[in-house]
């Protein structure tokens, strides 16, 4: 985890924010950091669920977390976002607000799972799994090949992002864009094989490449 967290995508004080209840994020409740709703409006938009998602961007890339809980808990934590949201100066800042005081300092739990998405299209457009990012990375070609014939692999209407999921010491995940960043937005072989050599800790995902620094 410690090398998704401290990428350089999330040096930037994040810009966006959005709330999704039951998974439904292509019907997110979007807001600039810098207008962010007040208590009341948070109130009425969960109505007592039971469970939140949140995310925050920071610029293509974003993080993001789920609770669940009874509904005055919930509310709390939703409202917690937003000030986490508020204070942040960066990626870290949100993460230790929102993972806890040592989130930062120590690795959490292993990967569960990444799988590559239409950002805000994720369910209409499916995702695409992928179970091992070392793997992926050995047969790149073959892995590369798979998700092209895909739906997900053939739309050019979504930015898209690969999404990688700990479920320590709370559901969540971190993002980071593997499509081109204008229209139409197609995948990005370089910046899918840099995000999966992130996961997998290795600097220069390029075949008899050295190491060196990582460019998104």
């Amino acid at each position: 985890m410690m090398a998704v967290l401290h990428h350089p995508a999330f040096r930037l004080r994040p810009s966006l924010g959005q709330f999704a209840k039951s998974g439904s994020w292509e019907a997110a409740w979007s807001f600039d950091a810098s207008e962010l709703p007040d208590s009341e409006a948070v109130r009425s938009y969960l109505a007592g669920a039971p469970e939140i998602g949140f995310e925050a961007f920071f610029d293509e890339a974003f993080f993001g977390i789920r609770f669940a809980g009874e509904p005055p808990m919930v509310e709390s934590l939703a409202l917690g976002c937003l000030t986490a949201l508020n204070t942040a100066t960066c990626g870290e800042d949100l993460f230790r607000h929102l993972l806890g005081e040592h989130a930062c300092d120590k690795p959490g739990d292993e990967l569960a799972f990444a799988e590559v998405g239409a950002v805000n299209g994720w369910a209409s457009t499916g995702p695409f799994k992928v179970a091992n990012p070392r793997a992926a990375l050995d047969d790149f070609d073959g892995f590369w090949l798979a998700i092209t014939q895909t739906q997900l692999g053939q739309n050019t209407c979504h930015r898209k992002a690969i999404e990688f999921v700990y479920r320590n010491p709370i559901h969540h995940w971190f993002a980071l864009p593997v499509s081109y960043p204008t229209p139409p937005f197609r995948l990005s072989q370089m910046l899918l094989r840099q995000a999966l050599a992130v996961a997998a800790g290795i600097e220069d995902p390029s075949p008899g490449g050295s190491p060196g620094k990582l460019t998104f």
